[in-house]
């Protein structure tokens, strides 16, 4: 098969997007209002963390914001200095992986995005800012994704796929596509 008819490739997986569970955009962008939209989205690897930052866009769009979004990962972590220059008050920054910043370097960005209008970030476990979604997986999420992409008769161990991955949807996804 060719890798544009894999049904796992990187296209099609994208079009899966964050589904809350058990709350909904606006009870989040509620939430987000209350804490001045200072907040953590906290989890596991793979657990859609990214995602949901993403799709936070157009509802902070909604309230007049501009996301501003910055990603760190273990090969970049480093932010230019020009990100900084670049902030406005209307700006919402969007920090995909602050867990790559040392405390100290933390602490001189917070204080140096302070005058932007919130503070969104991604991050394995809490404490930087105050949690307000913990990102989650479990097998049945898998199995929905999977049954999405290629339809309810693929025939896979969900069970074992996700187990083995250890609840990373995102490496599980991978797997698949090697297997395809």
């Amino acid at each position: 098969m060719k890798a544009r008819e894999n049904p796992f490739r990187v296209e099609r997986v994208l079009t899966v997007r964050y589904r809350p569970p058990g709350w909904t955009f606006e009870q989040l962008m509620d939430r987000l209002e209350r804490l001045n939209y200072r907040g953590a989205i906290v989890g596991a690897e793979g657990s859609g963390k990214t995602t949901l930052l993403e799709d936070l866009a157009p509802h902070l769009a909604k309230h007049k914001f501009h996301a501003k979004f910055l990603r760190l990962n273990e090969a970049h972590r480093t932010i230019d200095e020009s990100f900084f220059e670049s902030i406005g008050r209307s700006d919402v920054i969007c920090f995909d992986g602050c867990e790559q910043l040392s405390d100290r370097a933390w602490r001189s960005f917070e204080k140096r995005t302070r005058h932007a209008a919130g503070l969104i970030v991604t991050t394995h476990s809490p404490g930087r800012l105050t949690t307000v979604v913990e990102c989650s997986t479990n097998p049945a999420l898998l199995r929905e994704i999977i049954e999405r992409l290629v339809g309810p008769d693929y025939s896979v161990d969900v069970e074992s796929l996700f187990a083995r991955h250890r609840g990373n949807i995102r490496e599980a996804l991978r797997e698949l596509y090697d297997q395809v």
